[in-house]
């Protein structure tokens, strides 16, 4: 499957790029393949929240082939 990951913030920064393409048919293996295909991120991703179609999901979530995922890590500010 192709799917496309876009990262941000700290992931993105690590990555070196804003998107990747990745493979899975849920969010958890969507993640898995993240992290195999850019080591660097890997420790990030158990913190990250990912969205699909603008909304926040579960790692069981179904991936449907084509999609966009949306790699989110906590963020702080004030």
């Amino acid at each position: 499957m192709a799917i496309t990951a876009r990262l941000f913030a700290g992931v993105r920064e690590r990555a070196g790029q804003r998107t990747i393409e990745v493979g899975g048919s849920t969010i958890a293996d969507v993640r898995a393949s993240l992290a195999e295909l850019c080591p660097p991120v890997a420790d990030l991703l158990g913190a990250c929240r990912f969205a699909l179609d603008d909304e926040f999901v579960f790692d069981e979530t179904p991936v449907p082939d084509g999609a966009t995922v949306d790699v989110i890590p906590p963020v702080s500010g004030g």
